[in-house]
């Protein structure tokens, strides 16, 4: 026979497209008649929900005044002897209420209806799920979704993002034969991005005609099944409709599934492959007797081809079985077209996506890193999700700390503390000058904190609670160093005059060191910012007609904040203290320390080649005097020595000891001994 022709029905309510968008003769010529078969005979049959495989059914079955859950399934002999669900029927009760079985595609949710002591008012939707293959407990969908009037076969998506339903009494003058279902409205409401569902809203006027009930969403997410009356042959009584959206909330025209028709009730309808499965309600003896039937969809009813991709989620360590959300985008729009879930058992999942199309997939875990793929169908044979997502928990953080000016390694106390715990602090894994290694858990946000002495604390907040991909971090924490100001006057040892000259700083506490040229010197005045703690070393040299001057300060051990750099002018008989001229108890040999201020004396020499100088070496009030004499003699020639070495002419030096004999300061004091434990040099000509 000739089907209608389909129209397409726009979004709001009484309004029809201008134009029809499809016409086309949905001929379905069949060489012979294709009639509805038995499924299987459960006596009591009140409802059923079979799996997408058709390998699974679950039915509601009436024992005496109990309609309780249970389960068969698929044999080469046939259907299984049913077994019942002991946690469902212990949750409803055996309640005569409960009806309306939908599962999920991948039969692991498990819609129905039923009045319970939770309920709303009349029958409410209830939803639960597969725990470790086994039925938790329902839960109450709650509102706006249940409401004071009755909800029943409830549907979802395959994506979880929209749920159509029956709700009430659609009409109370609505003329339907005697002794059939109740006529209710079809309702549709949709969850958003934070898992929250929408007011429902009526399904459009061409769909609701007056009389249906009992819608099925098929696993296309675009093609709905439900029974309902024509009101313009209401004496038929319930039968199969369709309908397919092309475009959001735009549908065509509901057809009869006219394989189905009959003068019985047929209602309740389900697909499952290409097949669709329905109940048949006969009146015998003013009993219904309900009746489990398939049939052979026709063309026009098939649900859009779908590719289901598969693959499986495990989590590090151990890579374990993870359950985990994965949310399926329009990658262009970032519209939402269904949240999926692998299983907490085995870690796979199951996406069923319309072929032809492109999508975005994010997968999230509480607690866990962030993931996400793209999937292209539009090329049949082409698959590019992947097989595999490895999720993780923790993350990995390299703190690098190091000195923002000189970018040297710091050794410091590094801490970690969880933002909203911050006495519970996390040491790190590993530590090595400047390298700090933490694990930290994903989901937190933490404080990371360094201080080092001499160095302003830094820190910073590192946020784990949102999408995390990568498994390592690398974080710099540069350290400032703490400052005060400090002065160098650069003078004339007799006249106190500024001299300009260079003044090259060393610091000896660290790998730094920086030269102030003459020209940036005013009035021999020099300001500058060093570090607490930090031990420095000034040089002036190669001012012409001055010797140079060198002195280390320590501002570790001295709080002083000024120095004043005396240069003493070249002249005969001119004296001048060498610094850090060093031996060893009762030893003339040099120090390797020496070295550097007897290299000022030969640069000096090399400038002033008409100079002759004596080396002076003198001791301290220790020991025998003669002894004295003889050891400070040897330390001077020392010196001498190390000067040819270098290149001066030995007719320039003369190497002298004092011994005790010329103390600069009395020998009261260690310090003042140490004082008295020095070597000069003295200008004994000079030839211009």
């Amino acid at each position: 026979m000739q089907q209608p022709l389909f129209t397409l029905i726009h979004k709001r309510r009484h309004h029809w497209l201008a134009t029809v968008m499809l016409v086309c003769s949905m001929a379905l010529s069949r060489a012979q008649e294709i009639l509805p078969q038995t499924v299987g005979s459960w006596p009591g049959l009140q409802s059923f929900a079979i799996s997408e495989d058709e390998q699974t059914l679950l039915l509601i079955i009436r024992e005496g005044g109990n309609h309780k859950f249970v389960e068969t399934r698929q044999t080469p002999n046939g259907w299984s002897t049913p077994t019942p669900i002991e946690t469902l029927n212990q949750a409803t009760g055996g309640s005569p209420t409960v009806g309306g079985l939908k599962l999920s595609y991948n039969g692991e949710r498990l819609l129905f209806h039923a009045a319970l002591p939770d309920s709303k008012g009349g029958t409410d939707l209830y939803l639960c799920e597969k725990q470790n293959g086994h039925w938790g407990s329902p839960i109450n969908l709650g509102a706006p979704v249940n409401t004071a009037a009755d909800e029943q076969y409830g549907c979802m998506s395959a994506g979880l993002n929209r749920l159509f339903f029956a709700r009430g009494v659609a009409s109370s003058t609505f003329k339907k034969p005697n002794d059939t279902p109740d006529c209710q409205t079809l309702m549709v409401a949709v969850r958003d991005t934070k898992n929250q569902w929408s007011t429902p809203t009526q399904l459009l006027d061409m769909i609701n005609r007056g009389c249906a009930q009992s819608p099925s969403l098929a696993i296309d997410g675009q093609t709905l099944l439900f029974a309902a009356i024509d009101p313009d042959n209401d004496k038929t009584g319930f039968d199969i409709w369709f309908t397919k959206e092309i475009m959001e909330d735009v549908w065509y025209l509901p057809t009869v599934v006219t394989e189905t028709t009959s003068k019985e009730t047929d209602f309740a309808p389900q697909t499952a492959g290409k097949q669709l499965y329905f109940i048949r309600q006969v009146i015998k003896k003013k009993e219904a007797i309900n009746t489990l039937m398939k049939v052979a969809l026709p063309t026009a009813a098939l649900p859009s081809p779908i590719r289901p991709i598969k693959g499986n989620i495990t989590a590090l360590p151990g890579h374990t079985p993870q359950e985990a959300t994965l949310s399926v985008f329009n990658p262009t729009t970032l519209e939402a077209l269904g949240t999926y879930h692998s299983n907490a058992s085995t870690g796979t999942f199951e996406l069923p996506l319309l072929s032809g199309r492109n999508y975005l997939v994010e997968v999230r875990q509480p607690g866990f890193s962030f993931a996400s793929f793209t999937i292209d169908l539009r090329d049949t044979s082409a698959n590019t999700a992947p097989r595999h997502i490895e999720l993780f928990k923790q993350i990995e953080l390299e703190l690098s700390v190091f000195d923002n000016e000189i970018f040297r390694p710091l050794k410091a106390d590094v801490t970690i503390a969880d933002a909203a715990l911050p006495s519970q602090t996390i040491a790190p894994q590993t530590r090595q000058e400047g390298r700090y290694a933490f694990t930290l858990p994903l989901g937190r946000e933490y404080v990371v904190a360094a201080q080092c002495p001499g160095f302003e604390s830094n820190s910073f907040r590192f946020n784990l609670t949102g999408d995390v991909v990568f498994e390592e971090f690398k974080r710099n924490m540069p350290l400032v160093p703490l400052k005060h100001p400090f002065e160098v006057f650069i003078c004339d040892a007799q006249t106190r005059q500024p001299v300009p000259a260079d003044l090259k700083i060393q610091n000896l506490s660290r790998e730094e060191s920086f030269r102030i040229p003459a020209a940036e010197v005013i009035d021999g005045r020099i300001q500058l910012h060093l570090r607490h703690n930090d031990r420095y070393e000034f040089t002036v040299q190669g001012v012409q007609g001055y010797s140079f001057f060198n002195r280390v300060v320590d501002l570790s051990r001295e709080n002083i904040f000024n120095l004043t750099a005396e240069l003493i002018s070249l002249r005969e008989e001119a004296a001048i203290r060498l610094n850090n001229i060093l031996f060893g108890t009762n030893s003339s040999v040099l120090a390797a320390e020496s070295f550097p201020e007897l290299d000022r004396v030969i640069q000096l020499l090399r400038d002033n080649p008409g100079m002759k100088i004596e080396i002076a070496a003198h001791t301290d009030n220790v020991g025998n005097a003669a002894f004295n004499i003889l050891l400070s003699d040897r330390r001077a020639q020392s010196v001498v020595s190390y000067l040819t070495d270098n290149g001066i002419a030995p007719d320039r030096l003369i190497a002298k000891g004092y011994g005790l004999s010329v103390p600069l300061v009395p020998n009261t004091s260690d310090a003042n001994r140490a004082q008295n434990r020095r070597v000069e040099f003295k200008i004994i000509g000079l030839n211009h």
